[in-house]
């Protein structure tokens, strides 16, 4: 198990599990939610905007993952199909989660959120992926 996986969360307890990161209109293009634990079935996803983004244009993230331990390739999108608006009024906003690939990992991943910010200079938000994990032996 890779050194970063799975710290600081307590798998005994039938639970969902989140992973979340705060955005903004300074963050990077990438940005780690954290990392999936070995056993975790992704579940869901979504965008909590608290700010619209200012931007004309394409003002959105994805929700997907890289640096899979098992070995599958990175894919950004994979909890999104559809990229989710940050450029909307305030609210939430569900990912579709609708990719039969790659929402089971049998070893770590790291869940990213790809942000796409044309020119906004203002705007915030809150990303999450939510997963349950097997108890693995």
């Amino acid at each position: 198990m890779g050194l970063n996986a799975g710290k600081g969360q307590v798998y005994h307890h039938n639970m969902v599990h989140t992973l979340t990161a705060y955005i903004d209109s300074n963050s990077a293009a990438t940005v780690s939610l954290g990392w999936l634990p070995s056993g975790a079935a992704v579940i869901g996803s979504g965008v909590s905007v608290f700010a619209p983004w200012s931007g004309i244009g394409i003002e959105a993230v994805d929700l997907g993952f890289r640096n899979s331990e098992e070995g599958y390739t990175a894919d950004p999108n994979a909890f999104t199909e559809t990229i989710l608006g940050l450029d909307v009024a305030i609210g939430h906003i569900a990912g579709d989660v609708v990719s039969a690939a790659n929402k089971y990992f049998s070893e770590p991943a790291e869940a990213i959120a790809t942000i796409t910010n044309t020119n906004s200079t203002t705007g915030a938000a809150l990303v999450y992926v939510t997963y349950v994990v097997r108890e693995v032996a």
